[in-house]
């Protein structure tokens, strides 16, 4: 499964947000390179959602909802993407084999294994991960 652009422009955000503790979207845009404009639309999906508090106006910080340890990557995705991985899990499928097929089953448990890996990383245990890795990285012994 590919997850589409947006939804990683979300996460990045977010975890951006968890180590700075808020930031200006255009702070976030110009970190990673993506534009203010998309890095709006990420914060109004999110907002929505209800992962971060976006404040309006120039210079207003926009800060993460809840504590990082609450956020999990598979929250994030069932909130930003549509989840549907063939035509058949739509509501408007026109698919004529839906009542005989086999693969919407094997796709559906594909899906939910998916979100339940997903569920086990929360924002907080990515930057845990992260900052072990580069102290680990710092630390390497010498190769003289």
């Amino acid at each position: 499964m590919k997850l589409q652009q947006r939804t990683d422009f979300a996460l990045r955000a977010l975890l951006f947000l968890a180590d700075s503790g808020g930031a200006t979207p255009s702070t976030i845009a110009k970190a990673h390179g993506i534009s203010e404009s998309h890095v709006g639309k990420v914060m109004s999906a999110l907002s929505s959602a209800g992962f971060v508090d976006a404040r309006r106006g120039r210079g207003k910080l926009t800060t993460l909802a809840r504590s990082p340890d609450e956020i999990t990557v598979g929250a994030v995705v069932r909130a930003l993407e549509p989840l549907e991985l063939a035509e058949c899990f739509g509501t408007e499928s026109e698919c004529s084999l839906t009542s005989a097929c086999e693969l919407q089953d094997v796709l559906g448990r594909a899906g939910a294994a998916f979100l339940r890996v997903l569920d086990t990383a929360t924002l907080e245990s990515l930057r845990s991960r992260r900052t072990k890795g580069l102290v680990q990285v710092t630390q390497a012994p010498r190769r003289d």
